[in-house]
């Protein structure tokens, strides 16, 4: 079975056979120059092709790779129930997707978002794995730093004693402190700056008011000051 041909299993018949009689390689020129790593295994699980995106993202050539198996790439950071999962469900011929961590040639690490689809012959054998897999490495330790840089602001916050809250352009909370949690919750569960009946957005950087509120049915007074964030969107604060 050619590339092209299995390539075929993997798109809608109709499509595939169109393109296949009216651009024959297409598939093939199309895999060559994808920005995806793909690669294609026999039913054993052994390299028969590998594109260039996929040897510039392992480190090893196309020669390196043929007749080996993916294993090749493994490495102890992934967790062997991912693998048992893995295999679990592409030995019931059902497509798998997930996320490794996988060790280039020159041993460095690279966590990889994949799809492995089992490819079927028209008698409903199985007779090749194809794999396509992107290299999230860069994004993943983006959203890792912020997830750290968010716990640490809301530990932060939460050991300020005055209650803290910040809000969108349309006054919606985007994050609060423990503080201000509290007072929600000794307001019967509302919300402390609806009771308060202010609008941060209206009055104002800097602007201070004096309002009372109703605490656990004993009116207390609360010093309310407004600071605006220059730069910081609602997404950027989640």
């Amino acid at each position: 079975m050619t590339l092209n041909m299995m390539l075929d299993n993997a798109v809608p018949e109709a499509i595939a056979g169109a393109l296949t009689q009216q651009h024959p390689g297409l598939f093939f020129t199309m895999v060559e120059q994808a920005s995806v790593a793909i690669s294609l295994t026999d039913a054993r699980a052994n390299i028969i092709y590998a594109n260039p995106a996929f040897c510039r993202q392992s480190g090893y050539t196309l020669a390196q790779l043929l007749n080996q198996n993916p294993r090749l790439l493994a490495s102890s950071q992934t967790p062997r129930e991912i693998y048992q999962q893995m295999w679990q469900t592409l030995l019931q011929r059902q497509p798998w997707r997930g996320q490794l961590i996988n060790q280039r040639r020159d041993g460095g690490l690279y966590l990889v978002d994949i799809d492995i689809t089992p490819v079927l012959n028209p008698q409903g054998e199985l007779e090749h794995y194809l794999a396509m897999q992107r290299d999230i490495s860069v994004s993943y330790t983006l959203e890792q730093r912020l997830r750290n840089h968010m716990t640490l602001m809301e530990a932060v916050l939460n050991n300020i004693p005055a209650a803290v809250v910040v809000v969108d352009e349309q006054d919606r909370v985007v994050m609060d402190n423990l503080a201000y949690k509290t007072y929600c919750a000794d307001c019967g569960g509302k919300e402390l700056l609806v009771e308060l009946q202010i609008s941060p957005r209206k009055m104002g950087p800097g602007a201070e008011q004096i309002l009372p509120v109703v605490v656990r049915g004993a009116v207390r007074w609360l010093s309310v000051t407004c600071w605006g964030l220059p730069g910081v969107s609602e997404e950027a604060s989640r």
